[in-house]
């Protein structure tokens, strides 16, 4: 329990875990040592000790000797790691070849040029899901609020509610399965200095996924979301999504098709899972999904076709537009991701029945909505409000900022006020977090709406 709450810590590197077993065995062991001579010293200086006092000293002498060398069994990384894998609190990753290219290689003071393998690390998902979801009450919860869900309609809180989900779980339900689905999240980040002049030559390309029905109070909690695999973000610029994304798509396809089974207290089940959203930034979504990562190219979106030049000025939406099977198809035929922004087939498309790059769609929220039209449109709002049509000054806008209740679970999206200064207002840009642009967005309403005149269309 100790190692393994080590390993499970976020702020204790695993390269320390080793040093923290050895001082906290060195510890033990000191104290310890004197703690066993005095006592047994003690009862060995008693006269005519009866049978059952021989029996507990033995016994003593046998706790002592556990407690000087506590990790005795756990003493090396594989012998801790062999540990958690036995008792299943633990899931080995596996390596998997990606490709290999001609490569420069330094030997002995020697350059030669070499086939150079590339390799990912890989974990289970179908392992994963399984001790997860036989965790004593974990199968019920999440089977009970799928039900809640799926029952109310009024409130839309979940993809379970959605006529997407209808959709691609009919098959399941009416063969009487239990299906379940996922969500995948990519992104990449730097294992390097981000600041310094190797930045970005081992950036990682990383995988995780969760149930997203599970109860909301689950949902955004770390240990409940699992890592699926590792890779250089290079290796997918050199090799592509096919290679390095192989055993990530043959596992989903195994848990759609054969499942796994539960063991559970009272009985066994096997349930199903399903691909049911990708998410992640707008250039990590259209990478993965095989569109073009560039915003300046001619068609950069991955939810229709409209042109840059039509994009920066177009207000209204057109369903002529929209990316579909029968477009996309063409698009992916004609092979020039110039004129159709598709650079590559979705590795997903012809593998998983549940999923369709054209209809598994899912936003940037934090880009697009928070940091993007929250963060263009405050600005722009409140000097409309303030500099020119002057309802208020600056000096009561960030007096009534600042004084607002914004109550305990928004307190700390509270925007900064330093950001909201007269010069941000007139250079209409706040820099805001993505968290705070849409807390003031929410409550900007209550803040300054009093002082706004109800004919004013802004």
């Amino acid at each position: 329990m100790f190692t393994a709450k080590l390993y499970n810590k976020d702020t204790t590197p695993r390269s320390h875990v080793p040093e923290i077993v050895n001082f906290t065995q060195d510890y033990l062991s000191g104290f310890v040592t004197l703690l066993k001579r005095k006592v047994l010293d003690t009862f060995f200086a008693l006269d005519d000790l009866d049978e059952h006092t021989v029996q507990e000293v033995d016994e003593l002498k046998a706790f002592f000797k556990i407690l000087e060398s506590p990790f005795d069994e756990l003493d090396t990384e594989a012998k801790r790691i062999a540990c958690l894998t036995d008792a299943k609190a633990y899931v080995s990753p596996q390596r998997y070849f990606i490709d290999s290219k001609l490569a420069p290689v330094q030997r002995r003071g020697s350059r030669y040029m070499e086939m150079v393998p590339a390799y990912g690390q890989f974990v289970k998902l179908r392992t994963t899901l399984k001790l997860f979801l036989e965790i004593p009450g974990v199968f019920d919860k999440i089977m009970e609020n799928l039900e809640n869900l799926t029952a109310n309609k009024e409130v839309i809180s979940n993809f379970v509610q959605g006529e997407l989900w209808d959709k691609i779980s009919e098959p399941f339900r009416v063969e009487g399965k239990i299906v379940l689905h996922l969500f995948a999240f990519n992104d990449d980040y730097e294992s390097n200095n981000g600041l310094g002049s190797h930045a970005g030559d081992d950036k990682v390309s990383a995988v995780y996924y969760k149930i997203p029905c599970m109860p909301e109070e689950f949902l955004s909690v770390l240990r409940f979301i699992f890592v699926g695999a590792l890779f250089y973000a290079n290796d997918r610029k050199d090799y592509g999504n096919g290679k390095t994304m192989e055993p990530l798509v043959q596992e989903l396809e195994f848990l759609e098709t054969k499942g796994i089974l539960i063991n559970l207290p009272d009985r066994t089940v096997r349930v199903y899972f399903i691909l049911g959203l990708i998410l992640g930034d707008n250039v990590g979504l259209n990478t993965l999904l095989g569109f073009v990562g560039c915003f300046v190219a001619n068609h950069s979106c991955r939810v229709c076709k409209i042109h840059r030049n039509d994009l920066h000025v177009q207000v209204e939406d057109s369903d002529l537009l929209l990316r579909n099977r029968i477009n996309y198809d063409v698009d992916v035929a004609l092979a020039n991701p110039n004129q159709t922004g598709v650079k590559e087939k979705c590795v997903f498309n012809d593998r998983l029945t549940s999923f369709h790059v054209t209809e598994n769609i899912c936003g940037d929220l934090l880009h697009e909505f928070e940091e993007g039209v929250c963060g263009y449109s405050l600005p722009l709002i409140l000097n409309w409000l303030i500099n020119i049509r002057r309802y208020l000054s600056h000096e009561v806008f960030i007096e009534r900022v600042g004084a607002f209740q914004y109550g305990p679970h928004e307190s700390g999206n509270m925007p900064s006020l330093t950001k909201l200064s007269e010069d941000k207002l007139a250079s209409t840009k706040f820099n805001l977090s993505g968290s705070e642009s849409l807390c003031l967005t929410r409550y900007l309403g209550e803040i300054i709406g009093h002082l706004i005149p109800d004919d004013e269309p802004v």
